[in-house]
């Protein structure tokens, strides 16, 4: 009996070491290389404008970038964006905070309807080709990964949503003003 239970116990140390080690190396990944933003390829989608082949820029300034690719849901995430809107209030002034859906082609009318019917604070840049994706292949697929603060050189600084994670909220004010001092 207790030689089964000291096997579990190893069993559940590695399992834990070994995930504890993933998410150090895929953070690792990701702060390897600058986060690219595709030019002229992306539609700028809110209640009151749909314009193609918008351009998210590097104007300097911190960015928080919620990424949603075409494993998740669209639509629904259209539904969860005014979670964001105290963050946007808050910290708008110091970082962008970019919304960027890939949805599957079949999904991306969809998307857009709903963004429109949305009454949202933000613009959406809608990824129909998956762009950002393949220039951003150190991001990985786990949507866990999917929502990251980045500098004024578009390194990733902080990764994790604050919507869903008071830890990582209060790590991302700590990295604000940090790095909002530090210029």
């Amino acid at each position: 009996m207790k030689i089964t239970q000291l096997i579990i116990l190893l069993l559940v140390s590695c399992f834990l070491s070994c995930k504890y080690r993933t998410v150090k190396e895929n953070i690792t990944k990701m702060q390897s290389r600058e986060i690219v933003f595709p030019d002229g390829v992306m539609r700028a989608v809110d209640h009151n404008r749909d314009t193609s082949l918008c351009i998210v820029g590097n104007n300097g300034h911190m960015k928080f970038v919620h990424y949603l690719d075409s494993i998740g849901c669209a639509s629904c995430e259209v539904g969860k964006l005014y979670l964001w809107n105290d963050l946007i209030k808050e910290l708008g002034s110091k970082v962008d905070f970019v919304f960027i859906f890939a949805p599957a082609s079949a999904h991306i009318k969809q998307a857009i309807n709903a963004l429109k019917a949305y009454k949202s604070l933000h613009v959406v840049y809608i990824d129909e080709s998956g762009v950002f994706g393949r220039l951003n292949t150190h991001i990985p697929q786990d949507f866990h990964y999917h929502s990251f603060l980045l500098d004024s050189t578009n390194r990733v600084t902080l990764v994790g949503n604050p919507t869903a994670n008071e830890d990582v909220r209060k790590l991302l004010y700590e990295k604000v003003f940090n790095l909002q001092s530090a210029r």
